[in-house]
């Protein structure tokens, strides 16, 4: 029990209503049996471009060409019973859809890069600036004109505010010390 052409015709019929492109209905020759949209499957000014086409249908084998006269593509694939169903599909159709999504890939990358250029400068002010406030108290104390009664902020219980807290305490008893 195959598949008859009625029933493809009305798959062929849904097909077409999903915008993928015109589909159609052939033989396993490559003959045109139900094309309800009209689409060029051949080519009428080049034979060898209807050659092609028409021995990729009878391959037996799912595949498509590039017509570059429409500028469509043809694609195809066997079915149970002897049929091929196939679609075609104007290039301009295809591209719009691939510069949609390239514009949206784009656009996503760029809140990407935003987000993580954004996370940079946090991470830079969060833990490199208090280090490098830590490294020129030291600089300045190492070279005898430090200021013994600064102190660094302590604006967090990770290890950057530990660090400020040892720093103050090494400092508050290098001031006791001197004094």
């Amino acid at each position: 029990a195959g598949i008859t052409a009625e029933e493809l015709k009305r798959f062929i019929d849904r097909m077409n209503s999903t915008g993928i492109g015109a589909s159609f209905l052939a033989d396993a020759q490559g003959n045109i049996l139900y094309n309800p949209a009209g689409a060029h499957v051949f080519n009428t000014l080049w034979g060898d471009i209807n050659a092609d086409i028409r021995n990729g249908i009878a391959s037996g084998k799912s595949g498509s060409l590039y017509e570059n006269i429409h500028e469509q593509l043809v694609c195809y694939t066997p079915v149970p019973g002897g049929f091929v169903i196939g679609s075609v599909s104007e290039l301009s159709d295809r591209m719009a859809k691939f510069t949609q999504f390239f514009v949206i890939t784009l656009l996503l990358l760029l809140i990407v890069f935003g987000l993580i250029l954004i996370a940079g400068l946090s991470l830079f002010y969060i833990m490199v600036k208090p280090v490098r406030k830590a490294a020129e108290k030291f600089a300045a104390l190492s070279t005898g004109e430090g200021d013994l009664t600064a102190r660094l902020g302590v604006f967090s219980d990770d290890e950057m505010g530990a660090l400020a807290i040892e720093f103050n305490t090494f400092i508050s008893k290098l001031e006791d010390i001197m004094t």
